[in-house]
């Protein structure tokens, strides 16, 4: 984006950053140090939810394939069925939001 001032000479220049890189550098670090805790990935999900219920298609294939990067950094071995479900249920949530066909990777 260029601004310009009143004389209309080029003052600013701003590059805006990528979608992906925003959704990278405000999960990954909650990703790492959550992956055996439910209630962060459960939040994470949630935020992809809310992210994905305004967003355009473009962005919603986005938080889609992201959400991936996110559920394969779980520990899943520390799960309890109940977990699980709850989990499985947040992957369904965000299925929707994110009006894909495909299948979630399901705890």
């Amino acid at each position: 984006m260029y601004h310009y001032d009143e004389e209309n000479q080029l003052r600013l220049i701003v590059e805006y950053p990528r979608f992906e890189d925003l959704l990278y550098s405000t999960f990954y670090q909650l990703r790492h140090y959550g992956k055996e805790d439910v209630s962060v990935t459960t939040s994470i999900l949630d935020a992809l939810i809310f992210i994905a219920e305004g967003a355009d298609q473009s962005i919603k294939n986005k938080v889609w394939h992201f959400s991936d990067y996110i559920i394969s950094g779980f520990n899943s071995s520390m799960l309890q069925e109940l977990d699980k479900t709850f989990l499985n249920k947040k992957l369904d949530q965000l299925a929707q939001a994110a009006h894909t066909e495909q299948q979630p990777n399901y705890f």
